[in-house]
């Protein structure tokens, strides 16, 4: 799906009646200790991970990235670049750096359309596949729904900063390149390599295209043997992402 942030705007959802949560299988199926678990209508949920955005001293001291790549056959779009990240929430406690918050795995159709549709979905295994064939704009109004659910329906399970919390929206192409490369927790050579860092191989913690991994199709989410901070595939399958800015070559995040 091509996922994106969006800004601040608040829609107005009708509240829903409490009804049991699906199995886990739907929408974690590959749990950590530190999820962010948010729940969604139809008794669906959302799961969100922590990138930590260590920063330096001062007011503007953002976290520096460089972030693409120098190819000339990409550069168009993939050139090298520096970025500059900061996460908005505090950590657990005040010697943790700042974080930001984005979907641990792609949007499955099952969570689309209990954020869209009347009518709840049954949850199955064809509703864990990544919503796909949308565009940015119903990409943008499944955040405003969402945000607009949580608001009325779990503002407690939100994320604060200061007095303000937190909203759902698509990430930026930095944010999300920053958190898939790895972020803050891998070494800055790892950080910039082109290839793979884990010794496993690509094959066992993303989906990439080609007959080693996704054939070609849409896979559902948390088949891999494993999942990893680290990296992560510009596409899945044949499914291209989605940022907050249109023009970004291709997550869900949260907002503060």
């Amino acid at each position: 799906m091509r996922k994106l942030l969006l800004a601040a705007m608040i829609l107005f959802a009708p509240a829903v009646k409490a009804q049991e949560r699906w199995p886990a299988e739907f929408w974690n199926p590959k749990p950590l200790a530190d999820d962010l678990i948010l729940p969604m209508p139809c008794g669906g949920a959302m799961v969100f991970r922590p990138v930590p955005t260590p920063l330096g001293q001062g007011l503007l001291a953002d976290r520096p990235a460089m972030l693409g790549q120098a190819d000339a056959e990409t550069n168009y779009s993939e050139f090298l670049r520096q970025s500059f990240i900061a996460g908005p929430f505090r950590g657990a406690d005040a010697a943790a750096p700042p974080r930001y918050y984005i979907g641990k795995y792609e949007v499955t159709r099952d969570q689309y359309t209990a954020a869209t549709a009347e009518a709840c979905p049954t949850p199955a295994a064809a509703g864990r596949l990544p919503q796909a064939d949308i565009a940015w704009h119903e990409a943008i109004a499944f955040t405003m729904r969402y945000s607009a659910w949580l608001a009325r329906n779990a503002r407690d399970a939100l994320p604060m900063r200061d007095d303000a919390r937190a909203f759902v929206r698509l990430p930026t192409e930095e944010e999300w390149e920053f958190a898939a490369r790895g972020g803050a927790a891998i070494a800055e050579a790892d950080f910039g390599a082109r290839v793979f860092p884990m010794s496993e191989g690509m094959q066992r913690y993303v989906w990439f295209q080609g007959t080693r991994s996704s054939g070609g199709r849409v896979r559902p989410i948390g088949m891999q043997s494993r999942r990893s901070a680290t990296w992560s595939g510009r596409r899945h399958g044949r499914a291209r992402r989605g940022f907050l800015d249109p023009g970004g070559s291709d997550p869900i995040k949260l907002a503060g």
